[in-house]
């Protein structure tokens, strides 16, 4: 197994703002970087449209081009990030690989997550899933990498980005959000799609992940999150309703077929509790949360406060 590393030192010393990049943009910023490639915020210079460039050192270029499969199969997904082009551009003797994509605006959700001032009530959580859910249910698209930072929310609406790009013999994803099959080395489906997104409800409700693990290393938060979800969580609080309970319980099934068997059982469910309980999708303050612990713990940090407050 391959781990990506950062990739701070392997692009050019003038990939920077001002740059007429391809003969097609000038850079005006950057909006992120990790382990694969860095994100810039572009100009197209023909007519001015403000564009995202994910640029790729030389040595990532097959994973662009993995990358690039996954978003081809979300063209007209209205939630997923959508791409435009792709090419090269050498610069100083390098070859460099581009994904051209829409900007987006916005705060991403794990930002809001750690701002108090963004507390999510249960309804908004729902509403947020169920976009997720939508977008996850096209086709043959599997993301593979859902996590908060890779929502983007902006005026009610969400966009999801960074598919990850599924190569022979690489690790790819966030073990945090991973399912349990991820962590064993499998190739991500839409049911794995399906567990992460559920970890990511549970943090909306919740305001915490269910567990989290300290250790900084990415292979032993794989082995710690492993021995962790070798189980079925079961939330323990009778003041969550049943139907959210059962919700995210089924979703965060340890074993795969035992989950919900498509996005579609999920939306029928969340619009099914939206109508059903109304007024605890509007007066939820979620805070805190129990968590059963498993028979034999590992060597992992459980967080075990308790849900604190429902207005009546």
């Amino acid at each position: 197994m391959t781990t990506v590393t950062n990739i701070s030192n392997k692009f050019p010393s003038t990939l920077i703002r001002g740059l007429n990049f391809a003969g097609k943009f000038r850079i005006t910023g950057v909006l992120g970087e990790g382990g694969i490639a860095r994100v810039f915020r572009a100009r197209h210079i023909d007519d001015n449209r403000e564009v995202a460039l994910k640029v790729f050192p030389q040595e990532n270029r097959a994973i662009a081009a993995s990358e690039q499969t996954a978003l081809l199969k979300a063209l007209g997904n209205p939630h997923m990030v959508q791409l435009y082009t792709s090419g090269t551009c050498e610069l100083e003797g390098q070859q460099l690989f581009y994904l051209e994509m829409e900007c987006i605006e916005g705060r991403d959700l794990a930002h809001l997550l750690m701002n108090a001032s963004h507390r999510f009530t249960m309804g908004r959580s729902l509403e947020i899933a169920l976009q997720i859910c939508r977008g996850l249910s096209a086709g043959d698209f599997v993301h593979g990498d859902i996590k908060p930072s890779n929502i983007m929310v902006w005026n009610g609406s969400l966009k999801m980005l960074d598919p990850v790009a599924r190569m022979e013999g690489m690790f790819a994803g966030t073990p945090k959000y991973m399912s349990p099959e991820q962590l064993r080395g499998e190739t991500p489906d839409k049911l794995s799609d399906m567990y992460s997104l559920g970890l990511v409800l549970y943090e909306m409700i919740f305001n915490q992940p269910p567990f989290e693990v300290e250790d900084e290393d990415i292979l032993e938060q794989c082995v710690q999150y492993s021995a962790v979800r070798k189980k079925d969580l079961a939330i323990k609080d009778d003041r969550l309703p049943l139907q959210m309970k059962s919700l995210m319980e089924n979703m965060l099934k340890a074993e795969k077929e035992q989950r919900y068997q498509s996005f579609e059982e999920i939306i029928k469910e969340i619009e099914a509790i939206k109508e059903q309980i109304p007024r605890l999708l509007n007066e939820w303050i979620a805070i805190e949360n129990l968590v059963e612990e498993p028979d034999d713990p590992p060597t992992v940090s459980l967080k075990q406060p308790i849900i604190k407050s429902i207005i009546n």
